[in-house]
C-alpha cells in the first residue's frame, strides 16, 4: 500500500449575502497578509527563507495583529508560508525579482483549523474567519455524487486531509480539500517511474507484463534557452534598464512554464498508454536543491494533470535511485559516472537517468515519502 495526494475541489453552495460579505473580507486579508510578507522576504537572509517554521514569521503573525488584521493566527501564518513558498521557488530559478502581488480570492487552512461536519443528508464545513473563539461559519457543500463520496470517507475518518483551501471563482465557492488516498500497487497495475535531470528534463519508464519502456525528454534546447535569458537578463541589469528586465524575466518565466506543461502533459499521456497506470515521482522537496529548473511546478503540473485522467500519483523517497543497478540490486556510488551508470558488480550499462526511473518504478528503494 502506497499513499498518494489529491486535490479534490469541493463546490459550494451559494453563501448568504452577510456571510458573503465576512468571506470577502477574510479575502482582502488574507491577500494583505500575503503581498506584505512578499515584500518582506528579500530583507532575510537566504539561508533563513528555507525554514517555515523561523520565528521571524511569527514575529510578523504578531506585528500584523496589532495593525488590524483580524484572521485567525494559523491562517496568517499560512499565507505568509504561501509567500515564502514562492519567494524560495524563485530564488530556486535564479529569478531575483519581488513576487507579484496576490489577486485571487483565497483562505487557505491548517488541517486543524476546519471541520467537515454531517447533519442528516448534508455536509458542511466549519471554518474561522476571525481570531478568537465564536468567529466561525459554517457553509454547505453541494450535494453531488462526487463530493459525497470524499465527504463520507472523511466524515467517518477513513480518508485523512491535510490543509486545505476555499477558493472563489466569478461568483462561484469551492472548498479545494487535500486528501490522502491508498494505492494498491500489484501486478495488475503499471507502476511509471519518472526522474527529473538536467541533462534529461525527464526520464519516464514503465514496467509493464516484464517488459521495460522507456522515454525521454532532452534538455539540451530547454538548458540554452535558460542560460539565453539569463545572461540577457543579466546584460539589462548591468546597463540599467529596468523595463527590459521585467519584461525579460515575464517572457523567461513563461518560456519555462510553458516547457513544463508540454512535458508534464507528454508524460500523463505517456502513462495513460499503459494499463492501471500509477506514476511515481521523486520526493524533491527532502532530496534535491530545485537550482536548476522548476522542477517543483513540473511535479504539480503532473500530478493535477494526471489527476484529471485519474491517475494516481505517489511521491517516493528517491534515495539510491541513482546508486542502485536496476538488474541486479547493487549499491554504490562509484556505479554511475557523470550521465552513464556501470553496475561494478554485474557490468549492466545504461543512462543513468533511465537506471533511476527504472528503479522508482521497481519501488525498491528505502522507503516511501
Amino acid at each position: 500500500m502506497m499513499t498518494s495526494i489529491k486535490t479534490i475541489k469541493l463546490p459550494l453552495a451559494a453563501p448568504k449575502p452577510d456571510v458573503r460579505r465576512e468571506i470577502d473580507r477574510a479575502f482582502r486579508d488574507f491577500r494583505w497578509v500575503y503581498d506584505e510578507a512578499a515584500k518582506r522576504m528579500p530583507s532575510l537572509k537566504r539561508k533563513r527563507i528555507g525554514f517555515a517554521k523561523d520565528y521571524v514569521y511569527y514575529e510578523w503573525v504578531k506585528e500584523f495583529r496589532r495593525k488590524g488584521i483580524d484572521l485567525p493566527a494559523q491562517v496568517m501564518q499560512q499565507a505568509v508560508e504561501k509567500a515564502r513558498i514562492s519567494y524560495a521557488s524563485m530564488l530556486g530559478n535564479k529569478v531575483f525579482n519581488r513576487i507579484s502581488r496576490s489577486r485571487n480570492d483565497v483562505l487557505r487552512f491548517h488541517n486543524q483549523c476546519f471541520h467537515i461536519v454531517h447533519f442528516g443528508n448534508m455536509y458542511f464545513v466549519d471554518l474561522p474567519l476571525r481570531a478568537g473563539r465564536g468567529h466561525r461559519v459554517i457553509l454547505p457543500f453541494k450535494g453531488d455524487s462526487y463530493s459525497r463520496f470524499f465527504l463520507e470517507q472523511v466524515s467517518k475518518k477513513t480518508l485523512a486531509y491535510g490543509a486545505s483551501e476555499l477558493k472563489k471563482y466569478g461568483e462561484e465557492y469551492s472548498f479545494n480539500l487535500t486528501v490522502k488516498t491508498g494505492v494498491e500497487c500489484n501486478e495488475k497495475f503499471t507502476p511509471i517511474g519518472v526522474d527529473f535531470g538536467l541533462t534529461n528534463i525527464a526520464v519516464a519508464a514503465a514496467i509493464s507484463e516484464d517488459k521495460t519502456k522507456v522515454k525521454l525528454w532532452r534538455g539540451k534546447e530547454a538548458q540554452h534557452k535558460r542560460r539565453m535569458f539569463l545572461r540577457k537578463i543579466a546584460s539589462y541589469q548591468r546597463r540599467g534598464k529596468l523595463r527590459k528586465v521585467k519584461s525579460m524575466k515575464a517572457t523567461y518565466r513563461n518560456y519555462m512554464k510553458t516547457v513544463n506543461h508540454q512535458v508534464s502533459r507528454e508524460i500523463v499521456d505517456f502513462a495513460s498508454s499503459f494499463y492501471g497506470p500509477y506514476i511515481m515521482l521523486e520526493n524533491l522537496h527532502k532530496f534535491r536543491k530545485q537550482n536548476d529548473w522548476t522542477f517543483s511546478e513540473l511535479r504539480i503540473f503532473i500530478e493535477y494533470k494526471a489527476l484529471e485522467q485519474g491517475i494516481p500519483v505517489i511521491a517516493v523517497n528517491p534515495r539510491n535511485s541513482s546508486n542502485r543497478c536496476n538488474r541486479c540490486g547493487y549499491v554504490d556510488r562509484m556505479n554511475r559516472s557523470g550521465i552513464y551508470f556501470n553496475c561494478l558488480a554485474c557490468g549492466y550499462r545504461v543512462n543513468a537517468d533511465v537506471n533511476a526511473a527504472i528503479n522508482l518504478a521497481q519501488g525498491r528503494m528505502d522507503n516511501y515519502s
